[in-house]
């Protein structure tokens, strides 16, 4: 036993609902409720729960890009991982070079953290761009909505790409809608047409809904599709009592929905500490487990010859060649990209991700800032991470600007990694 037994009155023949306790360093196993019919003898309702599993001890891994002669080729990264576990790094691929040996590297993590460094060689091409685009500046085409028909700046032909071309881009006669789901970009056959993710709150140009393989999607001014339930939700019904929560996990209040309601809920599940959620109206979330089984949703393979050499770590606006804003789209953290032609428009270095369409260098790349104070890593959520402080000016890479949470500023470091601002 982990916190007293309570006991009521109830009346005999009657349903009664129990709802689990909230206690501290436990999480409860199975449902948050129970609903039991009161017998003459009385009735025992138990809850399982189990223990919290402390967060895991994590130390930094820094990857390194460097020529034959040690050279940095491209600027380092740097990501926590598990102490004790095994962490693979991938190469990326460098204009004008290629990987001297391996594509992957597999360490094991120590306390005080990991180097691995990619070696790379110099391809002595006289097709080589010397502003280090290469031919292929830019394979995939990667479209975007509201992406407007500006001239390519990159060397890349168009007719080379293996990405299914776009259907014919309808007459302008665009109704705006506003993803309440973060959303992927398909093609006419149903596949992701690109590695991008729209952000919610996006804002995106439509021209009606066609049906592909069973389902709905809004067609985009590019061609491009969405699903219809990212933008305006579908009824499922609840099989159980059910909480409301925040985007952090916590329940908005001890106010149940009753079994067999109809809740709006939009897109995929998401994960919150490692629980599925369905996102409902008003930014809330209800578990998964207390709705019936859900539908197949579209499927997410990729359309052949997609490839990505690039990760977008802060969320980005896509600008065209001159810096100015092209659409009403935010690309969200972890889109993928291969980087074209690189381009500093005011002072800002952009990135080439399609003819036209660029992003802040610093949301990919990032902006070597020194701590001027010893530094603890927090989550998104602002919680501190396991493992030692990071010391007084040591150089850390930060992504884009700074963001609140709780209303205090952070840079983010990596996946899910903060820093406080002020500690810069």
């Amino acid at each position: 036993e982990i916190s007293p037994e309570t006991t009521v009155q109830a009346e005999v023949g009657k349903d009664y609902t129990a709802h689990a306790l909230q206690i501290a360093g436990y999480e409860i196993d199975g449902s948050e409720s129970q609903t039991v019919t009161v017998g003459e003898k009385g009735t025992t309702i138990t809850f399982k729960y189990v223990v919290k599993k402390e967060e895991a001890k994590q130390a930094p891994v820094t990857i390194k890009y460097v020529d034959a002669t040690g050279k940095e080729i491209h600027p380092e990264t740097t990501v926590q991982a598990e102490v004790g576990k095994d962490y693979t790094a991938h190469a990326l691929q460098i204009a004008g070079y290629e990987i001297d040996g391996s594509e992957s590297q597999t360490v094991t993590v120590g306390e005080k953290g990991t180097t691995i460094t990619f070696k790379y060689t110099k391809i002595n091409s006289g097709n080589t761009n010397p502003g280090g685009n290469g031919n292929n500046s830019n394979s995939n085409n990667i479209p975007l909505p509201n992406a407007g028909n500006g001239n390519s700046s990159s060397n890349s032909n168009p007719g080379d790409s293996k990405v299914p071309e776009p259907s014919p881009k309808p007459i302008p006669n665009a109704i705006e809608k506003t993803l309440k789901h973060n959303a992927y970009f398909y093609s006419k056959e149903g596949k992701r047409a690109n590695l991008l993710i729209a952000k919610k709150g996006s804002i995106i140009a439509t021209y009606g809904t066609e049906k592909i393989n069973g389902h709905d999607f809004y067609l985009t001014d590019n061609g491009l599709y969405v699903d219809i339930y990212n933008v305006v939700g579908q009824k499922r019904n609840l099989v159980h009592n059910a909480f409301v929560y925040n985007r952090y996990g916590k329940r908005i209040s001890s106010k149940l929905l009753k079994k067999n309601t109809a809740v709006i809920t939009y897109g995929d599940p998401v994960k919150i500490h490692g629980k599925a959620y369905y996102l409902t109206i008003n930014n809330h979330y209800v578990k998964v487990a207390n709705f019936a089984p859900s539908i197949t949703r579209p499927n997410r393979e990729v359309a052949d010859g997609v490839t990505a050499n690039a990760v977008i770590v802060h969320n980005s606006y896509v600008y065209n060649d001159e810096g100015k804003r092209i659409n009403q789209v935010v690309l969200q953290v972890g889109s993928r990209f291969t980087i074209g032609q690189r381009k500093v428009v005011s002072g800002h270095e952009l990135l080439e991700i399609a003819p036209n369409q660029y992003v802040a260098s610093g949301n990919v790349i990032g902006t070597k800032r020194r701590l001027k104070a010893a530094s603890h890593i927090y989550n998104k959520d602002g919680k501190r991470l396991a493992g030692k402080q990071l010391k007084k000016h040591k150089t850390i890479r930060t992504y884009g600007n700074a963001v609140k949470i709780h209303g205090k500023a952070y840079y983010k470091i990596g996946h899910n990694q903060y820093i406080k601002k002020i500690n810069f």
